[in-house]
């Protein structure tokens, strides 16, 4: 569910909670705002351990300078009342990336500082790392053959100037 802000202690309240609050600053004249509305209202539904709230900026000129929002949508972040993080645009991609990493796991209990079977560990996992780390592997691969394929070109056409 998306709460609708009409207040600024409305949305005071709902930062004093310690879970992840998710606040769309929009308004209803911008057109990217519209486009991401019912994509953002599936985000709420996706992940019901997160605060989803929207904020008219026209209607909450209050909240929008106490925030410094300068482009609509803008998409804050709040955990514990404190914010952590910014997304301008219409990126609900990236809304959603956000949210994976840091929303308040609905069962805690296997939070805090255990020890793990057969030992200690401090390794975690991060399936967005590996991504990124394969991304990176693809692209430097794909580097290298456009490479050599120019290097081809040139001594062909080296090949062929002798000729």
């Amino acid at each position: 569910m998306v709460n609708v802000i009409t207040s600024a202690a409305q949305f005071e309240g709902l930062l004093s909670d310690k879970k992840l609050v998710v606040a769309k600053f929009s308004a209803v004249w911008c057109g990217p705002c519209k486009m991401i509305e019912q994509p953002y209202h599936s985000l709420a539904t996706k992940y019901p351990n997160v605060h989803f709230c929207h904020i008219d900026g026209d209607q909450n000129r209050d909240l929008v300078g106490r925030y410094r929002i300068g482009a609509y949508p803008t998409f804050k972040f709040f955990k514990g009342g404190q914010e952590i993080g910014e997304i301008r645009g219409a990126n609900i991609q990236g809304v959603e990336q956000f949210v994976q990493q840091h929303q308040t796991p609905a069962f805690d209990a296997f939070n805090g500082s255990g020890k793990t079977l057969g030992g200690s560990s401090t390794t975690s996992y991060n399936p967005w790392a590996d991504e990124r780390k394969k991304d990176i592997e693809r692209r430097r691969k794909k580097k290298e053959e456009e490479e050599k394929e120019r290097k081809k070109k040139e001594e062909e056409e080296e090949a062929s100037r002798m000729k």
